[in-house]
């Protein structure tokens, strides 16, 4: 830029005495600015020049070298124009995003019957279903989608409620549709009314995609019935971003809605949508949105099942990722800390791509042998993967940060479900989503993992803790290591007597919630083990101490009827006296 600016803004030089190879274009508009300059000069005219350096880098740590010679083009435009404005800025990928995303400012109108009430420019109005639907259509009678962006679910199918709508608009003798319809929320940055017309600008329907899809899809096929009955509209207007994210929560949290979809139009979900789009992965961010769009489910994923494959590598717990639910979702601590900015963006496809394909590898062999139990054994399937790749289980995020889609191989893969199929058979899952234990069944397999690929770091396994919202104490008190620890210095030696746990919640004064909950964290890393009706057992199931006042039989007793009948079926896992599970 900086050469070709030199001999473009010197005006005494035609555009035959250039030195550079330039486009036709370029040229003439060299000439129309040449032009207009010269039959201005006596005028005095003020020149703006801006320049903008646009890459996929990060806008904020600009190298002092680029910056630099963007100052020497300012400085060069500055000694041509003396008269000359000039400002610069530089463009990464979260400014291209944002560019890229940027809503059309288009104009709308939407005729209505009446307006019920108004302040400050936000409306309530009845319009014709009519009207309504030529709104939401474009000139060839498309529904125009970018209306829904920011809508947190895309169409449901026609499930009871949206068979109910379909219904109502097929038969006419039924009461009027806005008397039996929640209505449409319609946020825009800009609304007047002239006459019986509201004017809109920039529009987002973020509640009532489901009513809007089903009667576009009735009028759409032809049918005519319901066309004059009404629906009642709500227009908000506001450019602030906090009030439009509170209004999207607020209209979208009445009804069962996942609770990652309450996220859906954050910057960071928007930003992983795109990155995988250019890898071919579909990013439900918006329930059902890419369903809908008939895109192949082997390359579609949810954010929950993207957050399961991220703790399973990232935090290197897989047994808590196997346990995850959507409302961890709902608490922004748990939530951030899996979806935020700082973790490389250009890493999403690969998890994306470790988390489906090792779902297609069990369908593909392991379907007809086990059934659909995959659910229960894919974050660990996904941990291992990784190991084996960085060939140590303790691998860190610089060494993430090298992952490439290239470097995953399908029969890398292969190899790790080959290893964990006979423990699949050894831990049944409770059911086709749910394993008892995990973190108990994973350490075990990890363990011969490591021993088969002599991998280290096995004590770095399922250690660090997400904070979620059914992990937080009913009294305030998070379960953090440091409670953990707390709990662990004030253990008796086992085998616990009954109501250990009593003096524990006195002495650190919290319910009992929190104890058990500090203890099942000890558990599952194997620093005190699992007890029961005065009982005390190891990993593997076997005993190891017994409490003799609640328990008749000997250590050697135990194990000896567990290894005739196993544990569960063992005839003389009696104790003397009823007591309650202390974990």
């Amino acid at each position: 830029m900086y050469m070709t600016l030199s001999e473009f803004f010197d005006c005494t030089k035609s555009n035959q005495e250039l030195h550079g190879d330039y486009s036709e274009d370029l040229l003439e508009a060299r000439t129309i600015f040449l032009q207009a300059y010269n039959t201005l000069a006596r005028l005095d005219p003020l020149i703006d020049v801006r320049f903008a350096y646009a890459s996929r880098g990060d806008a904020t740590n600009v190298s002092d070298a680029v910056a630099g010679r963007m100052q020497q083009l300012e400085s060069l435009v500055s000694e041509k124009f003396s008269k000359a404005t000039v400002c610069s800025s530089f463009v990464g990928a979260k400014e291209l995003l944002q560019l890229y995303r940027k809503v059309r400012d288009d104009d709308f109108v939407l005729p209505f019957v009446s307006s019920l009430t108004h302040d400050e420019n936000n409306y309530v109005v009845i319009a014709t279903l009519r009207d309504y639907y030529n709104f939401v259509k474009d000139d060839e009678g498309k529904l125009r989608r970018y209306l829904f962006d920011s809508n947190v679910r895309d169409f449901l199918g026609y499930n009871n409620v949206n068979g109910d709508i379909d219904y109502t608009l097929k038969n006419p003798s039924v009461a009027n549709f806005w008397w039996l319809n929640n209505g449409i929320t319609i946020l825009a940055n800009n609304a007047h009314v002239t006459g019986h017309s509201l004017h809109l600008r920039t529009v987002q329907i973020v509640n009532g995609l489901q009513t809007t899809e089903t009667l576009y899809r009735h009028f759409a096929g032809g049918n005519v019935e319901s066309l004059d009955k009404n629906i009642l509209i709500k227009i908000l207007t506001s450019q602030d971003v906090d009030v439009r994210t509170n209004i999207i929560q607020a209209t979208n949290n009445q009804s069962n809605v996942m609770s990652y979809s309450l996220h859906a139009t954050d910057d960071v979900q928007r930003n992983i949508e795109d990155v995988l789009r250019r890898e071919n992965f579909y990013y439900e961010r918006r329930d059902h949105y890419y369903k809908n769009e008939g895109m192949p489910e082997d390359r579609s994923i949810t954010p929950l099942e993207l957050a399961k494959c991220f703790l399973a590598v990232v935090y290197l717990n897989p047994a808590i990722a196997s346990k995850l639910k959507n409302k961890f979702m709902r608490n922004s601590l748990s939530y951030n800390a899996v979806f935020n900015s700082d973790f490389p963006i250009d890493k999403w496809p690969f998890l994306a791509a470790l988390w489906l394909d090792a779902g297609k590898v069990f369908r593909q062999v392991y379907l007809k042998k086990f059934g659909d139990i995959l659910h229960p054994w894919r974050p660990l399937v996904a941990y291992c993967v990784v190991a084996r790749m960085f060939g140590k289980l303790n691998f860190s995020l610089k060494n993430i940060v090298t992952l490439k889609l290239k470097d995953l191989r399908a029969d890398l893969i292969s190899e790790v479900w080959e290893f964990v199929a006979p423990f699949m058979t050894k831990f049944e899952a409770s059911s086709r989503n749910k394993l008892k234990k995990p973190h108990q069944v994973y350490n075990v397999v990890i363990k011969e993992f490591a021993m088969k690929y002599n991998l280290n770091g096995v004590e770095a396994v399922n250690r660090r803790i997400l904070q979620r919202v059914d992990q937080l104490p009913t009294q305030g008190v998070e379960l953090t290591e440091d409670f953990i620890e707390r709990v662990r210095l004030l253990l008796p030696a086992q085998p616990w007597k009954p109501g250990m746990y009593r003096d524990l919640c006195a002495r650190l004064q919290v319910r009992p919630s929190c104890v058990y909950e500090a203890i099942d964290v000890l558990i599952d890393r194997g620093i005190v083990h699992e007890q029961k009706n005065g009982v005390v057992y190891d990993e593997a199931g076997n005993v190891l101490m017994v409490d003799p006042t609640r328990c008749r039989f000997t250590v050697a007793e135990l194990n000896a009827d567990i290894a005739r009948r196993g544990r569960e079926h063992s005839s003389i896992m009696k104790p003397l006296r009823k007591e309650p599970l202390v974990k």
